[in-house]
């Protein structure tokens, strides 16, 4: 009788109902009546195999599908730590900015009347945050 047998994801776990005790003698690969996994008693178990010892394992065949066949590329590694420092930067930038909010930080500026001078700083500092396109120069070969 089947101890325990192979899914099909290659786990072990309890026989199905469809599987048959063997003989002792038996040596080819696992069926539907017979899947693959151990047989027999617990102390001597009897393994039987998902492939047998000739068998070979081929391609897959995707000509019918007109799939693309493509290999893993080894693509150059990407320096992110300015990306992580800026956004860190940015992060902190937007936390103080709420926590003095909570606190009523701001409240006290806008009574002031400073709400002109507030709204230009925080927009000098969105635009300083924005990344500019720069461009390498030519080299004159004179």
């Amino acid at each position: 009788a089947p101890l325990r047998t192979l899914d099909g994801f290659g786990a072990f776990g309890p026989p199905p109902s469809t599987a048959k005790p063997m003989s002792a003698d038996y040596r080819d690969r696992g069926t539907a009546d017979h899947p693959p996994g151990f047989y027999g008693t617990v102390e001597s178990p009897i393994a039987v195999n998902t492939l047998a010892s000739a068998d070979r394992i081929a391609p897959l065949d995707t000509s019918g599908l007109r799939a693309k066949h493509a290999t893993y590329t080894n693509a150059e590694p990407r320096d992110l730590r300015g990306i992580m420092l800026s956004t860190a930067l940015a992060l902190f930038l937007l936390d103080a900015i709420v926590v003095a909010m909570l606190g009523g930080g701001l409240a006290a500026l806008i009574r002031r009347r400073a709400a002109p001078a507030v709204l230009a700083l925080a927009f000098v500092l969105a635009t300083m945050m924005v990344p500019s396109q720069t461009r390498a120069q030519n080299s004159s070969s004179d």
